[in-house]
């Protein structure tokens, strides 16, 4: 007999039960004032960031990857054409290598 559903028919008391949520709770309580202000820091730090990037996700998914890059594309263009103009780089030859229109140039 191989050990195929074995998980089926016994119980992980470490995982099965939330104990490793246990542990990390216990471990948790042993912070000082300043270790928990930076465990609470990091964690809404790590929330923060979780939620980004999931809103980002799903409106990657939702725009379609065709749209996604187009607008990628068009960001990268707004990013060169401020370097240049911050560079002194005259305004048409921005215009011809970006593609960017003159307005679209001025405005950054």
């Amino acid at each position: 007999m191989g050990t195929e559903g074995i998980q089926d028919k016994y119980v992980n008391p470490y995982t099965d039960f939330g104990f490793d949520r246990l542990f990390e709770a216990a471990e948790i309580a042993k912070f000082n004032s300043k270790e928990l202000g930076g465990y609470w820091e990091s964690l809404k730090n790590f929330r923060d960031w979780y939620s980004v990037m999931s809103t980002h996700l799903k409106k990657g998914r939702e725009e379609g990857p065709e749209e996604g890059l187009e607008r990628g594309r068009k960001e990268e263009c707004f990013k060169n054409a401020t370097k240049m103009k911050q560079a002194g780089i005259a305004y048409d030859i921005i215009a011809h290598v970006t593609s960017l229109s003159m307005e679209e140039i001025a405005s950054l």
